[in-house]
């Protein structure tokens, strides 16, 4: 009796003791599961490294400036674009912008009226040396406008609304200059808006690019409105021409694509491969964030997922326009598998507002080339390619269509358009929306009233 009594335990001492055993089986599963899974994501996120690096193509900001070519100090406009933002003075810019828009183009007298013109010319001369800055940097030959992501997102967002106060600044006093028929003053004033656009092209992820295409789309609109206020000399038309097909040049999303993915790299560097992470951090400066959750294997994961996704928005935007138009849309209407729908690089989003931008280069351009015409034969053309080949080799194509951008002689002027996202004339109806449907993309020319 006593071994068999000595044999047997409490029943809760039993229970205790198979919990024990079964909570250690499940963390021993669950440590084993977490090195496995560490391990598979760890190799495909090198696999896509290993990818990006065998093409050539960088992993850091530092490779991309080495890429690209650092400017001599004396032949940069950055320094100067650096000086112009830190004395620019923005208070009521916006403001007399919009007033000066508005009683410009009303029924009455285009100039503005004494108060709003005292005004402006108290903005213009408390900013006098940042404007003497820009032009300065404008006259340059290499661009060189920094966002300063380098110094982490904060830096750069705010760098980046200085930099658009200083567009303004340079629009206001564009305006300003035209409604008063200085408009050769005017023309110089515009070159050095176009500049500053096109100098932004210093890391540019997709922030710093949207912002460049804003920039791009208020130039657009300070030649239309010179245009319609002024008459600048042919000399100024031309250079016009000249800028604008440079800067359409610079709407290179490939390039927006590889910034991206570098930025990518250095907000996620904690998770990165032991080995690449001190190059990773050395090449990014402080673009780097904490990464707490989700936990590492899954970031890692998502990161590789994320890569690849990227490679194949590259792909699709190395294509001319308008087939990187369409394989773009290819991507974005794929049904997303496990984690992609969440995980599809927002450099899709960009592909419209990009062929919007060069369609506004396009359609300004093929206006000067009408302004050209209509100063030497005294009205307006009845087609296109009436322009052709005196004032310009060929009509540029819609970057949504392949085809010719459209024009249309309206009453006051004239209109050239691209139909836009969905492919559909719309009768030159510029930036109407119908069914939170974008209309046409364009400009719309008043001449009527003009100095």
């Amino acid at each position: 009796m006593e071994p068999e009594k000595l044999s047997r335990k409490p029943l809760w001492r039993r229970l205790l003791r198979w919990v024990m055993i079964s909570a250690a089986v499940v963390v021993a599963l669950g440590i084993l599961a977490w090195v496995i899974v560490d391990y598979a994501a760890t190799r495909k996120l090198r696999k896509e490294l290993d990818r990006v690096a065998t093409a050539g193509e960088p992993l850091t900001f530092k490779q991309i400036s080495e890429s690209a070519g650092v400017p001599e100090p004396s032949g940069s406009a950055g320094r100067y674009y650096s000086a112009a933002l830190e004395l620019l003075v923005d208070k009521s810019v916006s403001e007399l912008l919009d007033e000066l828009n508005r009683q410009a183009r009303g029924q009455g007298e285009p100039k503005p009226d004494a108060a709003l013109s005292g005004r402006i010319e108290e903005a213009l001369r408390v900013n006098e040396e940042t404007l003497r800055l820009a032009d300065r940097a404008a006259g340059l030959p290499t661009g060189g406008l920094d966002a300063e992501l380098q110094y982490g997102m904060r830096a750069c967002m705010n760098r980046l609304g200085r930099i658009r106060a200083l567009s303004r600044l340079l629009s206001l006093r564009s305006r300003y200059l035209a409604v008063m028929g200085r408009g050769d003053e005017a023309g110089r004033s515009v070159m050095a808006a176009l500049k500053a656009a096109g100098s932004l092209d210093q890391e540019q992820v997709l922030i710093v690019y949207l912002v460049r295409l804003a920039l791009i789309s208020m130039v657009c609109s300070d030649v239309q409105f010179v245009v319609e206020q002024s008459l600048p000399s042919p000399s100024v038309l031309m250079e016009w021409q000249k800028a604008l097909e440079e800067l359409e040049l610079g709407l290179n999303l490939e390039k927006v694509v590889r910034a991206e993915r570098v930025y990518t790299l250095g907000v996620t560097t904690r998770v990165m491969p032991k080995d690449m992470r001190a190059f990773l951090a050395e090449g990014n400066g402080n673009v780097t964030m904490e990464v707490q959750w989700p936990p590492t294997p899954l970031l890692r994961y998502a990161v590789a997922l994320y890569l690849r996704n990227l490679a194949r928005v590259a792909d699709a935007v190395r294509q001319p326009w308008p087939d990187v138009w369409e394989s773009v849309r290819v991507i974005e209407q794929e049904k997303p598998g496990f984690m992609q729908g969440g995980l599809m690089p927002p450099m899709t989003r960009a592909v419209g507002p990009t062929g919007a931008g060069v369609a506004k280069c396009r359609c300004v351009r093929i206006a000067l080339m009408i302004e050209s015409y209509q100063r030497e034969k005294g009205n307006l053309p009845q087609t296109l390619q009436e322009l052709v080949p005196q004032f310009g080799q060929e009509i540029p194509a819609d970057p949504f269509t392949g085809r010719d951008l459209l024009y249309r002689v309206q009453p006051e002027g004239f209109v050239v358009y691209s139909v836009f996202e969905d492919g559909r004339d719309d009768g030159g109806e510029i930036q109407k929306k119908e069914n939170n449907r974008e209309k046409d993309c364009g400009l719309a020319f008043r001449l009527s009233g003009r100095k």
